[in-house]
């Protein structure tokens, strides 16, 4: 079965991969906008014979069972791809098996079908026959995937016992026959019992803190063991609860803080232990997830998001390591380093934890300054490191994030024993009598992980190690990027590997690049069928960006108007796949705008753009097709994609007002109008407002056999007098071209 879209597949694993905390909502609303674009292509103008390329599209019979069918089909595929890399098994298994179920309730609910159940257990139906996709998941993770799923929309009652059984019995039977690999994957029957865990978790975190210190820590070691941190947090970023649960955890991050000797040897310990792993967890958490999308309002001022915002290290968002130093209390410092040096146990030292945190940037400075200038031998730097993590493990973690801040701003030259000292907080200890707790050896697996994160994020020229999507190469980054495109293009959908390479060219390289070259390969494809599927897979690409995505295509949108180096690319059907792609983009930033759901949850990969578009035209005036009829407030287009938007629009009024015959510039144009009005729906007349009012006239005398009386009147508002003035003199002039064509 041939997929009805290559968009869906590619848009999920990019959201997945951008903001794995999305709201469902969020989701529901772009898969009902992608619907609207794709039905609005395949059902507008099917009376215009020159837009059979157009009706020739990539949906046939777009029903609601295909469209479930589809929509698992995408996350199957995700997740098939996801088993064999560790860091993105739990996140799609979690997606895949607990929010998707919610997705497709609310896209039923929004469709109003009296039959809602019966669609999707007919989508089911359609998925039994891509059964290579799950005979492998299947095997290697020895469950029906199936069956998992119709399980969990039992769960919330929206289809029935009885509708799954025929269904989970005729894979049930299949299942049975699969050889499974040696040892199968357990990630799928972990993440179903990991929901209940985590809703345990929660309740236990809403407890009083002095009533359960011994027994949340105990709860704790158990998460940071193995991968169980990484499937509480893939469940309850797919639920939604990601946020409530790290504010449950910075709670009791703050309660453990301060110290009390007077409580006795055990609880001071235990609030000690209570403190690093909290700390460990939420720089784990901020880490995978980025600060933005746990703190959305910008953080509290809690000890662990202050020095988040001041201290974490963060990819593309340096921190100056000179501010870290100035919390720090000299007195306090020169009192913790000679507790350090003298190997002193921390836990019983009367200091609040976040102090010592503070603190500590300013030991590790004096101690790198001693070394620089020999006052300290190697030895001594290893002996005080080693003792600084003896038994807490968020110092070295500060420690190692002041060292990255500072190598920021260093010359190569003096990298190497900053370097020196990062690597040997990451030394394993040797056993002895102070790593004995139960919870020592968990705390220090996550805090190496933690900095080699860091070290990732820092990535300077002498690193021995990077990450396995970096960029870095002797090939140029075009002669990276085209190979990943190509293999892309070829098996239609997007794996891990290439998503996250796409990620960092664009961040590398900035939208206008990213957008060009691309733009350049799609261009390249002569069949239709090629470039239908470009334009989905380059769709779904540009929601890494959207907004800026959207921005740089229509600033390369002129260039192929008025260049004619690349002017002569600009034929059919590569002219009409360009503008369908050119219209999906701009509804999608139009989207972007109107929904403030999306908007505050947009992940942005890219720095700013090159050149500064909020003052590189003067301002614009607007054609006002309404003449004040009507109130636009909250519902028009504003900021940079309106400029670029009112700028495109004038160059293809010059377009249309400097040829009096049919030419590709001339066919370019009106294949976007078209796509606009056929994209848009109702929702058009947002964009085609803001056409210059000398556009259609002198495009209809340019190439009237083009136009329809359909097409012109979806071209204005006609529910205002000026909309319905406007295209009665565009229609009477389309009769008067015509009959003068007619009488040469």
């Amino acid at each position: 079965m041939n997929p009805i879209t290559y968009v869906l597949q590619p848009l999920l694993a990019i959201r997945v991969m951008l903001n794995p905390t999305t709201e469902t909502q969020v989701l529901v609303d772009k898969l009902k906008m992608i619907r609207q674009i794709k039905v609005s292509t395949t059902n507008s103008y099917k009376n215009n014979s020159c837009l059979i390329n157009v009706i020739y599209s990539i949906l046939k019979g777009y029903s609601n069972p295909r469209l479930y069918c589809e929509l698992i089909r995408a996350c199957l595929m995700c997740l098939r791809d996801s088993l064999s890399k560790e860091d993105h098994g739990p996140q799609w298994g979690a997606f895949t098996f607990i929010k998707l179920p919610h997705i497709i309730k609310h896209l039923c609910e929004d469709s109003k079908s009296f039959k809602a159940s019966e669609e999707v257990i007919q989508g089911f139906e359609m998925l039994l026959e891509m059964f290579p996709l799950l005979d492998f998941i299947d095997s290697h993770t020895a469950c029906s995937c199936i069956e998992l799923l119709l399980n969990e929309l039992v769960k919330l009652d929206f289809v029935t016992e009885n509708q799954c059984s025929s269904i989970i019995a005729r894979r049930a039977s299949v299942v049975s026959t699969l050889s499974s690999p040696n040892p199968p994957s357990n990630v799928l029957t972990i993440i179903m019992r990991t929901e209940p865990t985590l809703q345990r978790m929660l309740r236990t975190l809403d407890s009083d803190y002095s009533k359960i210190q011994e027994a949340l820590v105990s709860m704790l070691s158990q998460v940071l063991a193995g991968n169980s941190l990484e499937l509480i947090l893939a469940a309850a970023s797919v639920e939604g609860k990601l946020r409530m649960f790290v504010s449950k955890v910075i709670k009791f991050n703050e309660f453990s803080k301060q110290i009390n000797l007077q409580d006795g040897a055990k609880s001071v310990h235990t609030n000690a232990v209570l403190f690093d792993m909290t700390f460990l967890m939420l720089c784990f958490i901020t880490q995978k997830y980025g600060y933005q999308s746990i703190f959305l309002d910008g953080g509290n001022d809690t000890f662990f998001e202050k020095w988040c915002r001041q201290c974490m290290v963060e990819l593309g968002n340096p921190k100056s390591h000179e501010t870290m130093m100035g919390e720090c209390d000299p007195s306090k410092v020169e009192a913790l380093l000679t507790a350090i040096d003298n190997g002193e146990d921390l836990i019983n030292c009367d200091t609040s934890w976040d102090q010592i945190c503070i603190s500590i940037i300013g030991a590790t400075h004096d101690v790198l300054v001693a070394w620089e200038n020999s006052t300290l031998s190697s030895n001594d730097v290893k002996r005080i490191l080693d003792s600084m993590r003896s038994s807490m493990f968020c110092l070295p973690i500060c420690a190692a994030a002041w060292l990255c801040s500072y190598m920021q701003v260093l010359h190569q030259d003096a990298l190497l024993k900053p370097l020196n000292m990062v690597q040997q907080l990451l030394n394993v200890l040797p056993e002895n009598e102070e790593s004995q707790d139960n919870y020592y050896k968990c705390r220090q697996v996550l805090m190496c992980q933690i900095i080699r994160k860091m070290q990732q994020d820092l990535n300077p020229p002498t690193m021995p190690s990077k990450p396995s999507h970096s960029i870095i190469s002797k090939d140029s980054i075009l002669e990276q990027l085209i190979p990943i495109w190509e293999s892309i293009l070829e098996v239609g959908w997007l794996n891990v590997n290439a998503a996250q390479k796409l990620k960092t060219t664009l961040f590398t390289a900035g939208s206008d690049w990213f957008v060009n070259n691309l733009i350049k390969e799609m261009m390249k494809l002569q069949y239709r069928d090629e470039l239908e599927k470009a334009v989905d897979l380059l769709f779904a690409i540009f929601h890494f960006d959207i907004e800026f995505c959207t921005l740089a295509l229509l600033e390369l949108m002129p260039q192929y108007l008025f260049n004619p180096d690349i002017n002569v690319e600009l034929i059919e059907p590569q002219q009409t796949a360009l503008a369908k792609l050119c219209s999906y983009c701009i509804y999608a930033s139009v989207e972007l705008q109107q929904n403030s759901i999306v908007k505050n949850e947009v992940y942005k990969t890219t720095n700013n753009m090159d050149i500064d578009i909020d003052n590189s035209w003067p301002p614009n005036k607007i054609m006002r097709l309404d003449n004040g009829d009507c109130d636009s407030s909250g519902t028009g287009i504003n900021g940079i994609l309106l400029k670029a938007l009112v700028a495109l629009f004038r160059r293809i009024a010059v377009v249309a007002s400097r040829h009096e015959t049919l030419c590709r510039e001339t066919h370019f144009v009106l294949r976007l109008l078209e796509q606009l009005v056929m994209c848009g729906r109702g929702s058009s007349q947002i964009i085609l407002r803001h056409l210059p009012p000398t556009l259609l006239p002198n495009l209809i005398r340019c190439v009237p056999e083009l136009f329809t009386v359909d097409l012109i009147l979806n071209l204005y508002d006609v529910n205002w007098p000026s909309g319905r003035k406007a295209a009665t003199s565009d229609l009477c002039l389309l009769q008067k071209t015509r009959c003068a064509k007619h009488t040469e």
